[in-house]
């Protein structure tokens, strides 16, 4: 698995801005001692920081990087300050980021190859965005999402909301599921990392 981190200049943003990049690499050990080729187009999970957070989080909180080394999957996390992913910011994550990402890696095309997913700001930032680029987005997770008040976005793709029995905001989450006509899965832990990171063991697995 490489670690890709650096900064790129975005034409949509009208600047430079950070993001990280998990790349498998050319073989895999899925656990059983006997490594096995890889080859693109790899799936790709687009992964959202929370307010506050940057593209760093996810790796430097959960075991995101041993996840995606045994599930072989890419993942690109942007960093989009505290954006809520809308406007200029949406559109560099929503459509800029895939172009560019698919440009120079070997990523998969395939809506069904392409999930969101993000916790807390990410969460409606992965809610918004995978409604607001139906094409592009084949799953959508959306963890402890904070709406602060927006209005809801419908996705059409297939949803996974998630949230801790100890969130403060579990109420919220579990109106916006009824809204949104999908199941609400809740599970112990509260607004924090301990909660997404076993969140994360959970969803991401090896493809069958």
């Amino acid at each position: 698995m490489m670690v890709l981190s650096g900064s790129m200049y975005s034409a949509t943003l009208g600047g430079k801005t950070h993001l990280t990049v998990l790349l498998p690499s050319d073989s895999q050990d899925y656990g059983d001692g006997q490594p096995k080729a890889l080859k693109g187009p790899y799936r790709t999970l687009y992964l959202l920081h929370g307010m506050g957070g940057d593209d760093s989080d996810w790796i430097t909180h959960t075991s995101l990087s041993h996840l995606a080394k045994r599930c072989g999957i890419c993942v690109v996390l942007p960093s989009c300050l505290s954006s809520f992913y809308e406007g200029k910011w949406g559109e560099y994550v929503g459509r800029e980021l895939v172009e560019v990402t698919r440009r120079a890696f070997p990523l998969s095309s395939k809506q069904e190859d392409t999930w969101i997913m993000g916790a807390s700001m990410g969460g409606w930032g992965a809610l918004h965005l995978a409604a607001s680029y139906p094409g592009t987005f084949g799953r959508c997770i959306a963890l402890s999402t904070a709406a602060m008040g927006r209005p809801l976005p419908f996705p059409r793709c297939p949803l996974y909301l998630g949230c801790g029995s100890e969130d403060a905001l579990l109420a919220e989450n579990k109106e916006l599921a009824c809204l949104l006509g999908s199941e609400l899965h809740v599970s112990k832990g509260g607004h924090d990392w301990t909660y997404w990171n076993s969140a994360l063991n959970s969803l991401l697995q090896p493809a069958s």
